[in-house]
């Protein structure tokens, strides 16, 4: 267990990097990475999950996102983008670039779970994520 870090402090002093200036942790091994399965989702105060067999959020390694979704009724859909986690302040940014603008909303993310609330044609969408 010594070896690998002693190895890294090692390898840390001969790239003459400043340690105090890397990575924490959590920013390299990323684990917040991953599929989260929607728990929650209302619009306009209803419940809307019901209307989907599966909504998904997928954060991936490349700060990367994918969102797909399969109705009851069986259409499907996604949407991609990228994203950027702020650990210290507890929130995902989820960035979606389209054809004049890029389009972003931030979310919170509390013990594990994404909490997202937004307007959606005057109603509030309302959304949970967690991982199973």
């Amino acid at each position: 267990m010594i070896f690998p870090v002693v190895l890294f402090a090692c390898a840390a002093l001969l790239c003459g990097c400043d340690v105090r200036e890397m990575s924490t942790l959590p920013e390299l091994s990323k684990p917040y990475t991953g599929i989260y399965e929607c728990t929650e989702l209302s619009l306009g105060g209803k419940d809307a999950l019901g209307r989907f067999e599966f909504v998904r959020l997928e954060l991936k390694g490349d700060e990367t996102f994918a969102l797909t979704y399969r109705t009851a009724e069986g259409g499907e859909g996604s949407m991609e983008g990228e994203y950027t986690m702020d650990l210290e302040r507890s929130e995902v940014t989820l960035a979606k670039k389209t054809v004049m603008r890029t389009v972003s909303h931030v979310f919170a993310v509390e013990d594990g779970t994404i909490y997202g609330d937004m307007n959606l044609n005057g109603q509030l969408l309302h959304a949970a994520f967690a991982m199973p």
